[in-house]
């Protein structure tokens, strides 16, 4: 990667080149795959992969504190949050890498976590048969709870994030953002496997669980 995009979202505050304070972290540097999205006016079943997490029940709705608190939970881990909706036809097309990922790297501290822009009520209709139909049976997954909560999500986590989908983010065991990608390519496959395997290979040599 090059450049920095530095935001620690754990216990901790750190930042990478110093840029604005956002809620319990910081947006520093940017390394952003900005292509064409959507915008709306543990295993091959998407497991938890264990390792002292505290359990995410599975269809939570979150503002922005629940979802920052969520993510504090996963630290220690190698993070990938994935934000979808049922609408949005890239989105729905590039989940089942979610599972796949989950079965590669979630015994070595990786954890995939699927986050619906859907309306909540929509949760057992749409967002929950999409889910299981693309392989994530039975993992952690969130919804957000509105368009407000969406807005704040967007000026958290995302330095060139507009709201359009899909977006994913990848944190490293300290919670700190690593890679902000906007959109959907055929690149973006192997640039996800590349950079969590590496993340997860400097985790694994460090020696953390």
């Amino acid at each position: 990667m090059s450049g920095g995009f530095g935001m620690t979202i754990g216990r901790g505050i750190r930042c990478v080149g110093g840029r604005w304070p956002v809620g319990v972290g910081a947006v520093c540097g940017v390394v952003v795959l900005c292509l064409a999205g959507c915008k709306d006016d543990g295993d091959a079943t998407g497991k938890s992969a264990g390792g002292g997490v505290a359990a995410v029940p599975r269809g939570e709705v979150v503002d922005l504190a629940g979802l920052q608190k969520v993510v504090a939970g996963y630290e220690g881990k190698v993070l990938y949050l994935d934000f979808w909706a049922t609408w949005c036809v890239p989105c729905v097309k590039g989940l089942p890498e979610l599972a796949k990922l989950q079965k590669r790297y979630g015994p070595q501290g990786f954890q995939a976590l699927p986050i619906s822009f859907d309306e909540p009520e929509v949760w057992d209709k749409k967002v929950e048969l999409v889910l299981k139909r693309v392989g994530w049976e039975d993992g952690p997954a969130l919804i957000v709870k509105d368009k407000a909560a969406q807005k704040a999500i967007e000026g958290w986590l995302g330095k060139e994030w507009d709201g359009r989908l899909p977006a994913q983010y990848v944190i490293d065991p300290s919670g700190r953002v690593v890679e902000e990608i906007l959109g959907a390519s055929p690149e973006k496959k192997a640039k996800l496997d590349k950079l969590i395997g590496g993340l997860v290979e400097a985790k694994s040599g460090s020696g953390g669980a």
